[in-house]
């Protein structure tokens, strides 16, 4: 779903679908008027989330692109099996940390990260 100020997506968590979420975050920084280095950020840390989410065997996402002042995205992952795997995120944190404003994450009853939100402001 496209609007003016929000665009949304559902995939499956499969690399050419990732693929696919990256061109989608590049149109969303494209609307909002960000930088080239800042869409690039956008898109490292899409493709970052959507794999921790993969690793840890979740099969499909929604992501939620939101433009006002600034670029929100939130990654929701859809768990269809109940077999989440714990995976160790420390390196990819430091990534979405350092490349996004802002990054909140939310983990299920399992302890595993099955949520994003990030926001990039633009100018940053």
């Amino acid at each position: 779903m496209i609007s003016d100020k929000r665009m949304e997506l559902h995939i499956p968590l499969v690399k050419t679908c990732i693929s696919a979420a990256r061109l989608v975050a590049s149109v969303a920084a494209e609307q909002l008027g960000l930088s080239v280095v800042q869409s690039e950020d956008v898109k490292l840390c899409v493709t970052e989330a959507c794999n921790i989410l993969t690793l840890q065997k979740i099969d499909e996402a929604n992501l939620v692109f939101t433009f006002e002042k600034d670029l929100v995205v939130e990654i929701i992952g859809i768990e269809k099996d109940g077999m989440i795997v714990p995976y160790d995120t420390e390196m990819s944190m430091i990534i979405l940390t350092e490349f996004s404003s802002s990054c909140e994450l939310y983990k299920n009853e399992a302890g595993c990260i099955d949520r994003f939100r990030l926001v990039f402001t633009v100018g940053e």
